[in-house]
């Protein structure tokens, strides 16, 4: 049986990784048979938090998988963990019961698969020593508009504890409390609560996608070569220009709430 590397999918949330994960799903890719509203896989996004929490990390705070990736006995046991957890019973929820009886463990697949999570950005490392010869997909989006769509779930999170159904109001608060409290799931976005914290955090996902070891094979380089335009050098036209990241990103924070959602497309 010749087995198949996955395709692992990489980038902020709010990106179109989602977009992007139903539509390869669609053309055949195998992305697992329990999956979040999202389309992230359940079994790998588990995975993925378990490792950013031995590091006191987060979606929101993914930094702190340096730790990990720097400390090398570690680095390999964790491997080795996570092997063997791939072949437990728990990857059912991936692979499902026949596929879990024929192939025993995700790395035995025969067939095109992958899976999508914005945690990977940050544990693709660990991903890649157990895959090395794993496709990644590195997708991003400008990063204004990604900041625009955190704040329109970040308001959606807050309505949750204003007054909404004042009437029954307790009994709301405990549905809250059974579905993010008890599962530990995130209730808003409380880093993104100013645009400069929620470009910052844009920046640094789609510098780690890009650094050495994040992009080990020149992900987000485009092969058309330096002819190429960052995503940052894509802000409306009004914006100054200059090669300066922080002088656009100082433009990009003169822009009202709400703003990013009103730009046409050529502007872009």
């Amino acid at each position: 049986m010749i087995t198949r590397p996955p395709i692992i999918i990489i980038g902020m949330s709010r990106s179109g990784t989602g977009v992007l994960t139903k539509s390869l799903e669609g053309l055949g890719l195998f992305v697992g048979l329990r999956k979040e509203r999202n389309h992230e896989a359940l079994f790998f996004e588990k995975l993925n938090r378990w490792l950013l929490i031995q590091c006191s990390g987060g979606l929101e705070n993914p930094k702190t998988i340096k730790y990990l990736l720097e400390d090398k006995e570690s680095r390999r046991l964790f491997v080795n963990f996570i092997n063997f957890i791939m072949k437990t019973p728990l990857a059912i929820s991936f692979l499902g019961p026949g596929k879990y009886l024929r192939y025993h463990t995700p790395a035995n697949l025969d067939i095109p698969w992958g899976w999508k999570d914005p945690r990977n950005t940050y544990t693709l490392p660990i991903w890649l020593d157990i895959f090395p010869d794993a496709k990644v997909i590195h997708i991003y989006r400008h990063g204004v508009d990604v900041v625009n769509s955190l704040w329109v779930r970040r308001e959606h999170g807050l309505s949750r504890l204003k007054d909404r159904h004042p009437r029954f109001r307790s009994f709301y608060w405990f549905y809250l409390t059974l579905k993010f409290v008890q599962r530990q799931r995130t209730f808003v976005d409380l880093r993104c609560a100013s645009m400069e914290d929620a470009l910052n955090m844009w920046e640094e996902y789609l510098q780690e996608a890009r650094s050495g070891a994040g992009d080990p094979a020149g992900l987000g380089r485009d092969a058309a070569g330096p002819g190429r335009r960052d995503a940052t050098d894509r802000l409306p036209h009004r914006f100054p220009p200059g090669p300066s990241v922080d002088s656009r990103r100082g433009a990009a924070l003169g822009l009202r709430p709400g703003a990013a959602g009103r730009l046409r497309r050529r502007d872009l």
